[in-house]
């Protein structure tokens, strides 16, 4: 509280956010009960190709982000349902496609004044490290164009299978009640889409999944961690 009260001046609302806070909703909850809670959803496949398409020169490898993907997203979604009549859900495509609307949801949630109306532009870059590096690259202005194409990167074999198996039944149900079905352009198809390039992406996730393991044993020989997590001296 010391830290956000600092951070926040005499501005009623200090603002928290980062994709991971998914794994810690029912902590952070706990932990600031009087707090408005915003959850922005957005198309988990959308994710997936705006982290390939930002961070990995359009490769497609999420070993580092599978957690965000299954674990994160699950307890997003339990944590949602519990909490829906005190919470404040939207949808990064709403928010693109009708941001007017959105923002006049969230000024109401957060009793903010009806002349906080939404400006030409989004606010000016406030610095750190993290983030999407492109996030500024356009003027501030909000971009539309790029809800659906994202459907674009989905073009091969391998890429289809791994966004089919995000799908499991159980995630389907929420996935659907969000408007988030599988789209049809990850059907499978008798003859698998772009086979090189498919079997490329794939050679491509088992170099950078060697690469990984070979680093984790370096670390655990290197601070002397035996198997069993007993330091050996």
């Amino acid at each position: 509280m010391s830290l956000y009260s600092y951070l926040a001046e005499d501005k009623k609302y200090f603002i928290d956010k980062t994709p991971r806070y998914t794994l810690i909703a029912e902590e952070i909850r706990k932990t600031f009960p009087e707090a408005k809670v915003i959850i922005l959803w957005r198309h988990p496949l959308a994710i997936a190709a705006s982290i390939s398409n930002t961070f990995f020169k359009s490769k497609w490898h999420f070993d580092d982000f599978l957690i965000d993907f299954e674990t994160g997203w699950d307890r997003l979604h339990t944590f949602a349902e519990k909490h829906a009549p005190s919470i404040c859900s939207i949808r990064y495509e709403d928010l693109l496609s009708a941001p007017t609307v959105e923002v006049a949801k969230l000024n109401d949630f957060l009793d903010l004044p009806k002349e906080n109306q939404l400006s030409d532009t989004l606010l000016p870059e406030i610095g750190g490290r993290l983030g999407d590096p492109k996030r500024h690259s356009k003027k501030n202005l909000i971009d539309t164009s790029g809800v659906d194409t994202w459907k674009q990167s989905y073009s091969n074999w391998y890429r289809k299978r791994w966004a089919r198996q995000f799908y499991t039944p159980k995630r389907s149900d929420h996935l659907s009640k969000l408007g988030y079905d599988a789209p049809d352009v990850i059907t499978p198809s008798l003859i698998p889409a772009q086979l090189f390039s498919g079997i490329k992406d794939w050679r491509y996730h088992r170099k950078k999944a060697r690469k990984g393991l070979r680093l984790t044993q370096q670390i655990f020989q290197q601070e002397h961690i035996s198997p069993y997590g007993v330091s050996q001296e």
